[in-house]
């Protein structure tokens, strides 16, 4: 039996075993404790050894917060890990060649190389699916949402721009771009963030990293502009957030992202575990740069502490990351990345979810033995789960119940469908595209390659060779 075959088969069982009698009873639905908020914050990059090196310290107190309370332990990811394939999947519960969204870009009939988009999906996400459900829904930043696509609450999508040198970054907006808010009527007054950002992102970027010395090579610049455009971008996505969860009515299902610890971790891994490298990079490098990405996770866990503290009383929270990073050493642009990268980060709490009989001991993980919990193609089912909603015969996970406090009794579900999927859904994302006057492709191919995932970084690396002519 071919291996994916067999793992397909493996889970599905685990989703029949999930709706045995006692499990799938629509006539016991009803009377099962409702759902409350759920908000799934998502983590790009989040590397689980630096975590628990971090943990030992007591230097993310906010993350430690969470696995203290709930459940923790590394997501079983796929391959390849590829950040847009991963994301998709987490909000499908579907492969990669099943929800359409299969890399980056695509290549034409005729060759020519095409971004991927949200039009490219072809199955519903959770948004989706709970909109259907007339349940609320805020997603935030998502990998591949822009354009957005109507849903029963907000999406604020991943447009992935730099408003100043129109050059386009995943993780913020741009003024100037329709279809990156749903409702159309809220762009203006979501995009009015960018500008708040804007006004305090120098002052933002010190309180996280200190003083940054002043790049003196190509190298050192372009990856002093990735720390500006990743702190803008998060940022950017969670003064929405914190914007969203004040809103009232509330909404049943949050998903937020950020992108910073993966944009980080390709450029400045070196100089955090420099006797990795032979050759070593250069001391006075490592004496500047050796706390960025530490410096950067101690800024996620503010901005997840925030989030916890903004959220509703009774939310519950399930935080990720889509994979970890390794440390490179045959690329001279990069010094991380997450081609064979190891399993992400997972934890969950809150009143729906596990308690642990006690407060696990946080200090002295041993990385290597965090066990697995669950996959990423189980991150949807457990969600439509929670929500009691019925799950899709088609996706290729299943509802990992032993995540949930027994008296929330998880296992009472509605009957599952066959699937989510049908034809209005595909009619319509034909009409679902980027309008005619967004931000060139080619601009947003410049990013992709400018973090190592599209062709190669001459082009970036010939801007800052014009930059050191003028000095």
């Amino acid at each position: 039996m071919p291996r994916s075959f067999r793992r397909r088969a493996l889970l599905m069982f685990g989703l029949t075993l999930a709706c045995l009698p006692g499990g799938c009873d629509s006539s016991r639905v009803a009377d099962a404790p409702p759902p409350t908020p759920l908000i799934v914050i998502g983590l790009d990059g989040l590397e689980w050894s630096v975590v628990v090196e971090m943990l030992d310290k007591d230097h993310l107190p906010n993350l430690a917060r969470v696995m203290r309370a709930g459940t923790f332990g590394k997501l079983e990811t796929i391959r390849p890990t590829s950040s847009p394939i991963i994301w998709t999947t987490i909000a499908t519960g579907k492969r990669g060649e099943e929800h359409g969204i299969t890399d980056f870009t695509r290549t034409s009939d005729d060759g020519e190389t095409i971004l991927l988009t949200n039009a490219d999906r072809q199955t519903k996400a959770l948004w989706n699916i709970l909109s259907e459900f007339d349940r609320r829904v805020a997603i935030v930043g998502w990998w591949m949402t822009y354009p957005v696509e109507p849903v029963n609450g907000i999406m604020v999508a991943q447009t992935n721009t730099d408003s100043d040198e129109r050059r386009l970054f995943k993780g913020t907006l741009v003024e100037g771009v329709p279809d990156q808010v749903y409702p159309p009527e809220r762009q203006e007054e979501i995009l009015s963030v960018v500008g708040d950002v804007a006004k305090r992102a120098e002052r933002l970027k010190r309180r996280i990293f200190g003083r940054l010395p002043k790049a003196r090579v190509n190298a050192d610049r372009v990856a002093l502009r990735k720390i500006d455009w990743a702190v803008r971008a998060d940022a950017v996505y969670h003064s929405t957030a914190l914007r969203l969860l004040d809103e009232q009515p509330g909404y049943d299902l949050s998903m937020f992202y950020f992108g910073g610890a993966d944009v980080l971790g390709h450029r400045f891994w070196n100089y955090m575990y420099p006797q990795l490298y032979d050759p070593r990079p250069p001391q006075q490098n490592v004496l500047m740069y050796r706390s960025v990405i530490k410096d950067y996770y101690k800024h996620l866990d503010h901005l997840v502490g925030t989030l916890l503290d903004a959220a509703p009383a009774d939310a519950s929270f399930i935080i990720i990351s889509d994979h970890g990073m390794v440390p490179v050493f045959t690329d001279t642009r990069f010094s991380a990345h997450h081609h064979e990268a190891p399993p992400g980060f997972f934890a969950c709490s809150g009143p729906v979810f596990r308690k642990p009989a006690e407060p696990p001991d946080l200090h002295g993980l041993d990385a290597e033995r965090i066990p697995l919990v669950c996959s990423v193609y189980d991150l949807a089912p457990t969600i439509l789960a929670h929500f009691r909603i019925p799950l899709g015969r088609d996706m290729a996970g299943s509802i990992q119940t032993r995540l949930f406090d027994p008296a929330y009794q998880v296992a009472i579900q509605p009957e599952p469908r066959d699937s989510h999927d049908d034809a209005a859904f595909l009619a319509e994302r034909t009409r679902l595209q980027p309008s005619a006057d967004s931000i060139a492709d080619k601009e947003r191919l410049d990013q992709l390659r400018s973090l190592g995932y599209v062709g190669d970084d001459d082009e970036e690396e010939d801007e800052d060779d014009e930059d050191d002519d003028g000095d």
